[in-house]
């Protein structure tokens, strides 16, 4: 085999080489590693670094813990760290930064993340009153009003005087029986009989109900299994995701587009297409302007259960895949799908209706053509054009 002129960049776990078949040079230990056509950048657990494949140029940033390199479009690099805070990121400049962010993309003139946002407190309703809540209301009432009909004396005028015989007297009175007179009377089983049934089952209800509020609730958990065995996990709640768009160009967020997180999304150079999947209505592709986030076009999918986007990233063209797999049965134990073509620069969407299943794999071809393998035992392959007809098989 003859030895290759230029160099050839690679990565492995041992980190990223620039040459790789030359042996005077030396393997870069990195965490993680996204490789361009003209650039490329990696991760150490300190900082990011975006270096040059024909050139010296190079741009070190100091970001710990990042968690993974998103995308990288020539010198234009987004990474997401381990608490979710987004950087993007262009040569020595940092042109946006977000929190709670779980994904991202972007091209030339936009970039698109889905970010995390937090619930709305939830609206607790006042417990009903039981009867010894409303007779301390009302006693409370009663109190306030005598104390707003007290007589206040004139300061000019002379304090009352007390009498000898007051301020000898006791402060407790007795009775003939030697029992001071304010003494409170324990309630007696005739007293709690006087209570009616319907304030004794509402005393009931309260304090069950302040039970259950006080009460903590208990994580979702599931086992799972590791290399020491058995664990136990917990669930956490997923929190609600938007959609939004940061313009490169103008430097700024699109506030036209903040729609909540789809199952998929991918975006070409001027469209975002998003796949949604619901419970008891068929699940449709939509594609979006980037733009002003104008919803240009809408296909339902029936029976949809999940989805995969699988955009032209070799020849970097307008145009995308959209694999679906379907909840209906065909027979084999392959699961049943359909094929769709996404044009985004002609605002087409449509479905590849000439293959069968199983369909097992697609590919972009020159000249606004793809290749799909599709069919059971034997697989045919078929070329199509981009108005979605079969032109070789």
């Amino acid at each position: 085999m003859p030895k290759p002129i230029g160099q050839v960049l690679s990565f492995s776990d041992k980190g990223v080489c620039f040459d790789t078949f030359n042996e005077k040079s030396e393997t870069i230990p990195c965490v993680c590693c996204k490789l361009g056509k003209e650039w490329v950048a990696y991760t150490t657990s300190s900082e990011l670094i975006i270096q040059s494949t024909i050139t010296e140029e190079k741009y070190a940033h100091s970001i710990p813990d990042i968690k993974s390199i998103e995308c990288l479009v020539d010198c234009t690099a987004c990474v997401i760290t381990k608490s979710d805070k987004m950087y993007f990121i262009q040569k020595d400049k940092v042109m946006h930064t977000a929190e709670r962010v779980k994904s991202a993309m972007h091209g030339k003139e936009f970039l698109v993340y889905s970010q995390e946002v937090e619930e709305a407190p939830e609206k607790k309703e006042p417990l009903p009153k039981t009867g010894e809540a409303v007779a301390s209301d009302k006693k409370a009432d009663v109190q306030t009003s005598a104390v707003d009909t007290l007589y206040v004396p004139h300061p000019a005028a002379e304090p009352p005087k007390i009498p000898e015989s007051a301020e000898a007297a006791p402060s407790e009175q007795s009775t003939g029986k030697g029992e001071p007179a304010n003494q409170v009377v324990p309630p007696t089983s005739s007293d709690a009989s006087s209570v009616p049934p319907a304030e004794k089952e509402a005393q009931k209800k309260t304090k069950a109900s302040k039970a259950a509020a006080g009460k903590k609730k208990e994580p979702v958990t599931f086992r799972i299994q590791k290399k020491e065995g058995m664990r136990t996990a917990i669930v956490n709640k997923a929190k609600p995701r938007f959609l939004k768009v940061y313009s490169i160009i103008e430097k700024k967020e699109i506030e036209n587009i903040s729609i909540p997180a789809p199952l998929t999304f991918s975006m070409t150079g001027k469209f975002l297409v998003t796949v949604r999947v619901y419970k008891s209505s068929p699940g449709e592709i939509e594609l979006i302007r980037l733009q002003n986030g104008e919803r240009v076009k809408k296909q339902p999918v029936i029976d949809m259960i999940s989805a995969v986007l699988i955009p032209d990233l070799k020849h970097r063209e307008e145009r995308m895949l959209c694999l679906c797999s379907l909840g209906s049965s065909n027979g084999t134990y392959y699961d049943a799908k359909v094929l769709y073509y996404i044009d985004t620069k002609q605002e087409s969407l449509k479905l590849i209706s000439s293959i069968c299943n199983p369909i097992t794999d697609t590919a972009f071809l020159k000249k606004n053509e793809f290749a799909v393998c599709y069919d059971n035992s034997p697989s045919k392959i078929g070329i199509f054009n981009s108005k979605g007809e079969k032109i070789k098989t």
